[in-house]
């Protein structure tokens, strides 16, 4: 796991699945844990960590994998060994551990041995040759990109592939649909009341893997080639589960994810094979919905990596009318919309089979229109020489170009529109204010709602604080030192015996301990306290270097992970935005100091209130708030010496 923590750098790791840019030292992209237009996830390659300044994710690569694929410790460390290329030696988990593995990965485990089995059977069996194989090599595909994709083959046996599941571990009924009592499933096979071993869904079929940006499948398509009657269905895919779901994936995504970064751009299609045979032909920034209209979800997950898209529809009418919401959704996201339109008969498919890499490359480029133009050009086409009609068509253009963010690009398409509609451009202006106000006016109602929300939760925060420990802050500045310096050395100027000052070169973690031994402070967080304690244990060997970031970033209690990340993301630190300028002989005792003098003088308060207790110990309590508060006017001493000093 050493080995799989220094080789995985988060740069490398976080671009999977953010297109990135770079700012001063550190990257900056949309984050991938919120609804993020405006890039607040900022990647420090120095750090190896990230975080979002908006919603606060974030951690090294191994946490970034955990959080992003929803999966547990060692589940991340075997995607990031398989990414780099890394072996690890597994040893036989205990019952203990097999239960505490999630659901979640062991679905996903089933379904990497599901895609494996399927890749296996089309090329090493005799009818995944003469049936699958033939099948994608007649409709023109290459090994390589049958590999690339991960297509495959079930076979006709329909308890084979249960068999062999069951046999390699994995559970019987992960492999039938999620039902409401049991939400754990995949859907690769269903139950016969008949029989007891599960019957493969995909039997007999050729497959098409849904591969997640990290490369894990996640479902399956199935196109049935020998018997095709009402008895059963030309396609077939997975049920929707808790590790899939339909309208947070698209198809192909994985493949092109890099292409669509470095190309700016992105094609949607329809269908799986449309995105093979795309890519196949030179086109490799292809995605399809997979059937379904486009949701805000997939649109949230192209932009990540670009904000240009072109639509491709093979020519269908009720296609094209359909799509003119998915454009609504697409501009209201912020994205620049192309459309492309195939000629009759033809879909991506059959005109990369029938044209050069050039060709195509060349019919690309003369037939893209700009979404203005197009819905223009159709809506007039529909509306003839009906008034009504016509202007229904400007205000449907104009609530299209409203959505518009780019000032400059909505004026280009005001004129433009202005033309296509035989209209002053007047008109067309009015019509897209009058879109735009509707639109203002819903936004400042969500505005609204949104602060008043807002405030509700700082008013609530506000008085929870009032009840808050004043141990709570130096506590955390403590934690920080440690977190961000402790395993670093400082010189420290204390008195000896004589009370004659005296230099000693102290380990940050050592001083922390010590000192709150000494003084006999211990911490009121468990968390704080927790990560003190892991501190000095992993601090203890004086020949290893301690690097306190590394180990609490990198730490698996996700807990610690995150305190971590929260204190080791201050931007002077972290991702250079500011600089402090403060030396760990100065800060350190000063932030110790502190915790001591809150101590203090909580202790003080208490003495005061016992005064005014009927029966109090007067001269007791007098006694002792003697003492403490001659301990207070020495901290308070020390403290403003150092700050003086500083």
């Amino acid at each position: 796991m050493n080995k799989i923590r220094d080789t995985a750098q988060i740069l490398d790791v976080v671009s999977d699945y953010v297109s990135l840019r770079r700012r001063g030292q550190n990257y900056v992209g949309l984050c991938p844990f919120h609804a993020d237009k405006n890039p607040s996830f900022y990647v420090s390659p120095s750090k190896n960590i990230c975080k979002c300044f908006s919603c606060g994710e974030g951690g090294d690569p191994i946490h970034f994998v955990m959080k992003h694929e929803q999966i547990g410790y060692m589940a991340a460390i075997r995607q990031l060994a398989k990414k780099y290329g890394i072996e690890i030696k597994e040893r036989e988990l205990s019952p203990e551990e097999i239960a505490a593995q999630t659901a979640r990965e062991e679905m996903l485990r089933l379904n990497e041995f599901a895609m494996k089995t399927f890749e296996e059977d089309l090329y090493n069996t005799d009818e995944g040759k003469d049936i699958g194989l033939t099948y994608f090599r007649e409709r023109g595909l290459q090994d390589e990109t049958i590999k690339r994709f991960h297509l495959g083959y079930a076979l006709e046996n329909k308890e084979d592939l249960a068999n062999r599941a069951i046999r390699a571990g994995h559970k019987r009924e992960l492999l039938l649909d999620p039902t409401e009592e049991r939400k754990e499933g995949v859907g690769l096979c269903y139950a016969d009341n008949d029989q007891q071993t599960p019957i493969c869904r995909f039997h007999g079929r050729v497959i098409f893997p849904f591969i997640s940006l990290s490369g894990q499948p996640v479902a399956f398509g199935g196109r049935i080639l020998q018997r095709v009657d009402h008895a059963f269905k030309k396609y077939v895919n997975s049920p929707e589960s808790t590790i899939y779901h339909k309208g947070n994936m698209l198809y192909g995504i994985f493949q092109a994810k890099q292409t669509i970064a470095k190309q700016d751009k992105c094609y949607i299609v329809e269908g799986n094979v449309d995105v093979i045979s795309m890519s196949q032909a030179g086109f490799q920034n292809v995605v399809a919905s997979a059937g379904t209209a486009l949701t805000i979800n997939q649109i949230g997950i192209i932009r990540r990596f670009t904000k240009n898209v072109t639509l491709m529809f093979d020519g269908d009418d009720a296609g094209i009318r359909a799509s003119l919401k998915t454009i609504d959704f697409l501009l209201l996201e912020g994205m620049r919309v192309k459309l492309l339109l195939f000629p009759d008969g033809d879909d991506p498919d059959s005109f990369c089979r029938k044209h050069t890499s050039e060709e195509i490359e060349r019919f690309f480029s003369a037939n893209e229109q700009d979404f203005v133009m197009y819905k223009s050009q159709m809506l007039l086409r529909e509306a003839g020489t009906d008034p009504q009609k016509k202007a229904d068509a400007m205000f449907s253009i104009a609530q299209s170009i409203s959505l518009v963010s780019d000032l400059y690009l909505q004026s280009d398409y005001i004129h433009s529109a202005a033309q296509m509609l035989n209209i002053g451009e007047i008109y067309m202006q009015r019509a897209v204010q009058e879109a735009r106000r509707k639109n203002y006016e819903e936004e400042v109602r969500r505005t609204v709602a949104e602060m008043q929300r807002q405030r509700e939760v700082e008013e609530e925060e506000s008085r929870l604080a009032l009840f808050a420990s004043p141990t709570e802050k130096p506590e955390r500045n403590i934690v920080r030192e440690l977190v961000r310096h402790g395993g670093e050395s400082f010189t420290y100027t204390g008195y000896n015996a004589d009370g004659q000052p005296e230099q000693q070169v102290w380990r940050v973690v050592d001083f922390i301990d010590v000192y709150l031994e000494s003084a006999e402070i211990k911490f009121q967080n468990p968390l704080y306290a927790k990560m003190l304690q892991l501190a000095i244990h992993a601090s203890d060997s004086p020949e290893v270097p301690f690097d306190s970031l590394k180990f609490f970033t990198q730490h698996p209690d996700s807990e610690v992970n995150k305190l971590a990340l929260d204190l080791a993301e201050d931007r002077d630190e972290a991702f250079g935005i500011v600089a402090l300028d403060e030396t760990l002989e100065k800060t350190v005792p000063r932030v110790v100091l502190e915790l001591q003098d809150a101590i203090v003088r909580i202790k003080i308060d208490e003495l005061n209130q016992q005064l005014r207790f009927p029966n109090a110990n007067v001269n007791e309590i007098m006694q002792q708030l003697t003492e403490y508060n001659e301990i207070k006017r020495k901290i308070s001493k020390e403290l403003g010496e150092r700050i003086i000093t500083a």
